[in-house]
């Protein structure tokens, strides 16, 4: 896992060049993320807490709390985090948890950098931890999911950027993120996690792209795990910053 964060870091670092596109805002909650994940790295942790049931024989599923104290302010933030133990492997795709004290509200973060997972692996991940973070989390109470970049999901990042090519006939409508946030409601992306999160009474409402361009094919493969046959993948990918907006 710590070498999953370090990747992620990296990835992390080269995105945070300022550009036209990207806010202060964006970028103090990243740095504050990238912050986040190399403290939890260095300091004392609480022990692994395994889930009292498992999922099957071979796979459990776990939750740790991390409190890292932010250093000169005083203030120690506290989050969980959710995972998977296969086979007594610990996997790389990771659903951490931020509460809002003062809503009662909370958003789950899934932007873990993890290459070897593809997007279908993800998703089928993501459907076995989600009972379990709402035993002690209600998912009526979420109000966000971070996604971190759309390259990272693959077939996904594929499947959207077709999906573009037949709205649009012009790379530059990226430039206009209201179009492309409507654009991406309607896509697989949307569908995917409303089928997801139907059952516990809640679906997305919003999608806040940030940081909108195209990354080359390679980098998607570098990134990414891809089940698409790569001649037919374009030679330019829809990439950006996704934040899903949820509510009842």
């Amino acid at each position: 896992m710590v070498n999953t964060i370090k990747d992620f870091s990296k990835s992390l670092a080269s995105s945070l060049k300022p550009t036209n596109y990207v806010g202060t805002r964006l970028l103090l909650f990243l740095l504050f993320l990238n912050l986040l994940f190399v403290s939890v790295c260095c300091q004392n942790r609480s022990k692994h807490d395994l889930v009292e049931s498992a999922i099957s024989q071979d796979t459990l599923v776990g939750s740790e709390v991390l409190k890292t104290k932010i250093a000169g302010s005083g203030l120690l933030l506290t989050s969980e985090r959710f995972y998977l133990v296969i086979k007594n492997d610990t996997s790389d795709f990771t659903c951490l948890i931020n509460t809002s004290t003062e809503s009662g509200t909370y958003s789950l973060n899934i932007s873990f950098y993890a290459s070897n997972i593809s997007y279908e692996e993800r998703l089928k991940e993501l459907l076995i931890i989600l009972p379990h973070i709402n035993k002690k989390y209600p998912l009526d109470s979420l109000r966000s999911i971070y996604m971190g970049r759309l390259i990272y999901y693959g077939d996904l990042a594929v499947v959207v950027t077709e999906d573009y090519h037949r709205e649009y006939t012009s790379y530059k409508n990226v430039e206009d993120y209201q179009a492309i946030s409507t654009f991406l409601l309607k896509t697989k992306l949307a569908n995917d996690f409303n089928k997801i999160l139907k059952p516990y009474g809640v679906s997305i409402q919003k999608i806040s792209p940030e940081k909108i361009f195209f990354a080359d094919k390679k980098e998607l493969l570098l990134l990414s795990k891809v089940k698409h046959n790569q001649d037919s993948i374009p030679d330019k990918i829809l990439d950006c910053m996704l934040w899903l907006g949820v509510s009842q």
